[in-house]
C-alpha cells in the first residue's frame, strides 16, 4: 500500500510522498469549493432558546425551546419538512447545541474601552450553557445534608434532578417497563419510519456538516494555510510544526543535511549512507535495487 508508513521509511518512500502532497496542494481551491458547496447543500438547524431575562440581551439561556431557524431550501429543511408532515415535533430531536455559540456585540450600556475610546464588546450567548453539555463539579461535596451533584449533567432531562437523588429507579418500574413496551411493540414499524430514521439521518446530516466545518476551518488550515490567499494560517491557533510546510523542511534537511551559499538545502549533496540521524535514526537511505519503487 501506498505511504502506509509513519516512523520507519526511506529516502525513496520520502521523497515519492513529499512530490505527491506538495502536488496535491494545487487541488485545495477546488476541494474548498466543494466543501462549501456541500456546507451550504446540507443546512444548518438552530434552535432558539428563551433567556432567563428577556429584556436582557446579557443574561443567560434557558431550555425553553421558542424556536426552530433551519436553512431555506438545504437538505436539513427538507428533512424537517418531511418530519413535521408525518406529526413529529423538531424540538424532540435534540438540542442541536453548537459549542462556542456566542456573538460580540457593542455593550448595551455604552460602556467605553478606556483604551481606545470605543464601545466594549461584550460577548452574548446564543445557547445555553455554552453550547457544550459536560458533567458539573461539586465542590460542596461531601458537606452533611449536602446532595453532591459531582458527575451530573446540567440539562433538565438528566434524570436525578426530578427524583431528587442517585437512585437505581429501574428495579422499581419492572410492572411500568413492560406495560409500555406492549403499548410500543404493535406500532414498531410505525416509529421506525415516522421518526426514528428521520431524526436519524437529520442527526447525520448535522454531523456531516460539523465534519465538513473540521475539515475546512482546521485539517487544511492547519496542513498548507497561506498557501492560498482564502487560507490563512494563524500560528496562535494551529501548530507550526504540523504545517506540510515545516514537516517537509524538517525532514528534508535529515536527508540532505548540507547547505548551497544561499543558506539552502542542497538537493545535490544528500548524506552520507552510513550516517544516522541521532534524532531520527529510522529514516533510512535507500539500496540500488531500491531505488526505483517507493514501498
Amino acid at each position: 500500500m501506498s505511504f502506509n508508513w509513519t516512523v520507519l521509511f526511506r529516502r525513496g518512500s520520502w521523497m515519492e510522498f513529499r512530490n505527491f502532497a506538495l502536488n496535491q496542494r494545487k487541488n485545495v481551491p477546488s476541494r474548498l469549493q466543494i466543501l462549501q458547496n456541500e456546507i451550504q447543500s446540507v443546512g444548518q438547524i438552530r434552535v432558539i432558546y428563551a433567556r432567563t431575562n428577556p429584556d436582557d440581551i446579557k443574561s443567560s439561556l434557558t431550555e425553553k425551546r421558542i424556536g426552530l431557524d433551519v436553512q431555506d431550501n438545504s437538505s436539513l429543511a427538507k428533512l424537517i419538512k418531511a418530519y413535521v408532515s408525518l406529526g413529529g415535533n423538531p424540538f424532540d430531536i435534540s438540542m442541536f447545541l453548537v459549542p462556542d455559540s456566542y456573538t460580540f456585540i457593542a455593550d448595551p450600556t455604552g460602556e467605553k474601552d478606556p483604551n481606545t475610546d470605543e464601545v466594549k464588546q461584550v460577548s452574548i450567548q446564543n445557547q445555553p450553557y455554552g453550547g457544550i453539555v459536560s458533567p458539573l463539579a461539586d465542590e460542596k461535596a461531601g458537606e452533611p445534608n449536602h446532595l453532591s451533584v459531582a458527575g451530573w449533567l446540567p440539562i433538565l432531562r438528566y434524570p436525578f434532578w426530578k427524583l431528587g437523588k442517585e437512585e437505581f429507579y429501574w428495579d422499581k418500574g419492572a410492572d411500568l417497563y413492560h406495560a409500555v413496551k406492549s403499548a410500543r411493540g404493535w406500532i414498531t414499524q410505525e416509529i421506525k419510519e415516522r421518526r426514528n430514521d428521520l431524526e436519524a439521518r437529520i442527526l447525520k446530516l448535522c454531523d456531516l456538516r460539523e465534519q465538513l466545518l473540521l475539515e475546512r476551518e482546521e485539517i487544511l488550515l492547519g496542513a498548507v494555510g497561506d498557501v492560498f490567499p482564502s487560507l490563512l494560517f494563524n500560528s496562535d491557533l494551529q501548530s507550526q510544526s504540523h504545517h506540510l510546510s515545516s514537516i517537509v523542511d524538517t525532514i528534508d534537511r535529515i536527508f540532505h543535511p548540507q547547505l548551497n551559499d544561499k543558506g539552502e538545502i542542497d538537493f545535490t549533496k544528500p548524506r552520507v549512507p552510513t550516517d544516522k540521524d541521532p534524532i531520527n535514526p529510522t529514516l533510512l537511505e535507500d539500496t540500488d535495487e531500491e531505488k526505483w519503487c517507493a514501498i
